[in-house]
C-alpha cells in the first residue's frame, strides 16, 4: 500500500481512528500542519509500517511532532555561527582584497574554516551579473559552477555579506554540511534560526523576497531566488538547470596574482602561527 498525497494520508487516519474522534483529530491537525518537505520524509517513513503493528506507534509519534516538525532552534548553542552573521554584514567586502574576521570570530562560526578569505575580483563579476539578470525578472535560479577547489563555498560568504548589504536582502537561508540555516537582518537586529535540510523552513523558502544558497546539495524548486554551488556533474544538476528562470555562470581559475596574494598573506600567518587561517587561504593553490 502506497500514500499518493497528503489526502490518502489523512484518509488512511480517519479509517484507522474511526471510533476514536479525539484521537483522530490531533493527528490529522499535526499532519496538516506540516510542510510539503516534511511531509514529503514523514510519508516515505510512514510507509514502511503501513499495515504494521508499528503504524499506530509511528502515528502517535506524530501527534507530538516528534522528528518531523520541531520548533525551528535559535542557534544560540552555536554563538559562533551567530558572531560570523553579526560581523560580516557589518564589514566592507571589497574585490582583490582580504575579508579578515576578528581573531575570535570564523567563518560559519567554525575554526577549522579560518578567519580570512581573499575576495576575487570574479566574485564581483559573478555577483553583478547575477544581479543584473535577476532584476530582469526573469532569472531566479543561478548555478555557479567550476572546477573542485576553485572558492565556490567561500564565494557564499562574500554572497550572503554583499546581498544583505548591497540589496538590503532581510533573509538568507543557507545550506551547507547537512545543516540549514535561516540568516536575517533588519538594521542591527540580526538573528541565526537552525533546521534540517529538506523538512524545515518551507515558509521562508516559498517566500520570493528569500534567497536559498546550496553548497553541495540540489534544491527543488522553490519561490526563493536560488543559488547552487557546484563542481562540474551534469547528472547532479541537471534537473536544477532545466527549471524556469534557471541560469550557469562559470567561476574562472586562480590568476596568478591572486595565488600570489594568497602565498604572501599566508607566510605573514604562518609566521604568527596562526596555522588554521593559513590553511584555508592556501587550501586553493596547494
Amino acid at each position: 500500500m502506497a500514500l499518493e498525497d497528503r489526502g490518502a494520508a489523512c484518509r488512511r487516519v480517519a479509517e484507522l481512528y474511526k471510533d476514536d474522534a479525539d484521537f483522530c483529530v490531533k493527528v490529522l491537525t499535526n499532519l496538516t500542519s506540516l510542510g510539503d518537505a516534511q511531509f514529503a520524509v514523514l510519508r516515505k517513513e510512514w510507509e514502511k509500517v503501513l499495515d504494521s503493528p508499528a503504524e499506530e506507534t509511528f502515528l502517535e509519534e506524530i501527534t507530538t511532532l516528534k522528528g518531523w516538525a520541531s520548533p525551528h532552534r535559535q542557534a544560540s548553542h552555536n554563538k559562533g555561527m551567530k558572531q560570523f552573521w553579526q560581523t560580516l554584514i557589518g564589514l566592507e567586502i571589497t574585490a582583490g582584497s582580504f575579508l579578515n574576521l576578528p581573531s575570535n570570530v570564523y567563518l560559519l562560526g567554525r575554526s577549522t574554516w579560518g578567519s580570512s578569505l581573499l575576495v576575487r575580483h570574479c566574485y564581483r563579476g559573478i555577483f553583478d551579473r547575477m544581479m543584473d539578470l535577476r532584476s530582469s525578472n526573469t532569472y531566479r535560479h543561478f548555478l555557479i559552477t567550476g572546477t573542485p577547489g576553485i572558492g565556490k563555498s567561500f564565494f557564499a560568504f562574500v554572497l550572503m555579506g554583499w546581498l544583505a548589504k548591497e540589496k538590503k536582502v532581510s533573509k538568507i537561508v543557507f545550506d551547507t554540511q547537512g545543516k540549514r540555516h535561516v540568516l536575517t537582518s533588519k538594521g542591527t537586529d540580526v538573528n541565526v534560526m537552525e533546521g534540517r535540510i529538506n523538512m524545515d523552513f518551507d515558509d521562508e523558502l516559498e517566500d520570493p523576497r528569500t534567497w536559498w544558497i546550496v553548497d553541495t546539495d540540489i534544491p527543488v524548486e522553490r519561490a526563493a531566488s536560488t543559488v547552487l554551488l557546484a563542481s562540474p556533474d551534469q547528472k547532479r544538476y541537471k534537473e536544477f538547470v532545466n527549471f524556469r528562470g534557471a541560469t550557469t555562470l562559470y567561476m574562472p581559475v586562480w590568476t596568478d596574482d591572486e595565488m600570489e596574494k594568497c602565498r604572501y598573506k599566508s607566510c605573514k600567518l604562518h609566521a604568527g602561527a596562526d596555522y588554521i587561517t593559513c590553511h584555508v587561504l592556501v587550501i586553493h593553490i596547494v
